[in-house]
């Protein structure tokens, strides 16, 4: 029996280009509860992004944010892997050398960015609502770096291949969305995190169903019992997962129904 539902949020519940969610998945989230059946929202995004996002059910469900390096069970946070200094640094540096690549660096507290870039400043704090700290040189960090991102307007594949010839021996990096790249280390994964939070919950993988679109759910759609892959996800995510649909929603909703 499914006791456990985890999604990704773009490009998943909520389509490339959109702000809000379809005010319809906070009902199904709370009929899942009426079941006993947990909703943790796996993304790539901040913890405080996602909370600001389902607002209406946040204190109802859990969360896998920075793509697995942090994960909050029931209100209780859990750093679940961090970067090592020298090869942060080694990314950040490489970074810098690219103007088109407007970084972002996560730790447990805030996500940092250059100062200077007001635009950007204004997309994180206004689109995606994110608790952002503007800094003169990203290498004065002094927290625990989790995730390192970047948003590239300009070529996004050219800089996805020139940081994999770089560095991708050394962490796995992925496509995370519309135009942002992020370097995992190789032991930090939504499916890390959800393996975490299902034996936190005593609840095996085939008691859990995903949802996912992008080369950052891999792990996630590989680890639950039942997985599903959205319609427009590249091939090299699809054939991850045990099932494909058009809509998270709609998939849900069939659940639901089932349980009747």
């Amino acid at each position: 029996m499914i006791k456990l539902v985890a999604s990704d949020i773009d490009g998943t519940l909520l389509p490339e280009g959109n702000k809000v969610l379809n005010p319809e998945i906070y009902d199904i989230i709370s009929e899942l509860k009426k079941h006993d059946i947990h909703f943790v929202v796996a993304s790539g995004r901040q913890l405080e992004s996602q909370e600001l996002l389902f607002a209406p059910v946040a204190k109802d469900i859990s969360y896998i944010s920075e793509n697995g390096a942090i994960c909050q069970l029931y209100g209780k946070r859990y750093v679940i892997s961090e970067f090592d200094r020298d090869d942060a640094m080694q990314i950040i540096e490489e970074l810098d050398k690219r103007p088109e690549c407007k970084a972002a660096i996560s730790t447990p507290s805030t996500q940092y960015i250059k100062s200077g870039d007001e635009d950007f400043y204004k997309h994180m704090t206004t689109h995606l609502k994110y608790h952002i700290t503007q800094i003169d040189s990203l290498i004065d960090i002094d927290e625990p770096i989790v995730k390192i991102a970047f948003l590239d307007t300009v070529n996004n594949e050219a800089s996805y291949r020139h940081f994999t010839e770089l560095f991708g021996d050394k962490f796995k990096i992925v496509n995370a969305g519309n135009m942002w790249i992020d370097f995992v280390p190789f032991d930090s994964n939504k499916g890390t995190s959800l393996k975490f939070m299902l034996e936190q919950l005593n609840l095996t993988p085939e008691e859990a169903i995903c949802f996912g679109d992008q080369q950052n759910d891999i792990e996630m759609l590989e680890y639950a019992g039942t997985s599903y892959a959205m319609a427009h996800a590249k091939p090299d995510v699809q054939k991850h997962a045990t099932n494909i649909t058009e809509s998270v929603e709609k998939t849900l909703r069939q659940l639901i129904t089932s349980l009747s």
